[in-house]
């Protein structure tokens, strides 16, 4: 999977592919001629590809879309890119991974917030008509709001991981 960080939504890619057909990519860059301005996306796949850089060109699965200061884009392993781009690379990844979690975040809560107005009908409706235990409506109401909850608790336990790992690790 490939997602790329637009201005305001993420941009998932549907393929490898798609990435090597920008007439702005380059998949032998040579590090030493270009330098770092921001990191674009990132993948993971289950096949390697080979490193974007000219002198690396070791094959991983996972790693980011990075864009140079003269408009070039590649593909750099996290061990390539500290390598080298060094210190600017790391803060670069750190910054775009917390990016990326919280627009994914902002996602699963409005996902939430729009599901909250489905369930209140069908909590409504399964108790119109008919005469409901108490046992029933409550089995009915875990069974649509746990799912729902579920998600709402695994986003906010994502988003205190980050500020875990910003305490932790401070730059």
């Amino acid at each position: 999977m490939i997602t790329l960080n637009g201005d305001k939504e993420l941009i998932r890619v549907g393929s490898w592919e798609d990435i090597q057909a920008r007439p702005d990519f380059d998949g032998q860059l040579d590090p030493a001629a270009h330098e770092l301005a921001a990191i674009i996306g990132s993948y993971v796949f289950p096949d390697y590809i080979a490193c974007g850089l000219s002198n690396c060109r070791t094959k991983h699965g996972r790693g980011y879309l990075v864009a140079t200061k003269d408009a070039r884009v590649t593909n750099i392993g996290k061990d390539c890119g500290a390598r080298y781009f060094g210190v600017d690379f790391e803060d670069m990844s750190w910054q775009f991974d917390k990016d990326i979690a919280a627009k994914e975040n902002r996602e699963r809560l409005w996902s939430f917030a729009f599901r909250i107005d489905t369930v209140s009908v069908t909590l409504l409706e399964s108790a119109k008509g008919r005469e409901a235990t108490r046992e029933q409506t409550c089995f009915t109401s875990a069974r649509v709001l746990c799912p729902i909850i579920t998600t709402a608790v695994q986003t906010s336990l994502f988003a205190a991981s980050f500020k875990c790992r910003k305490l932790a690790y401070p730059k």
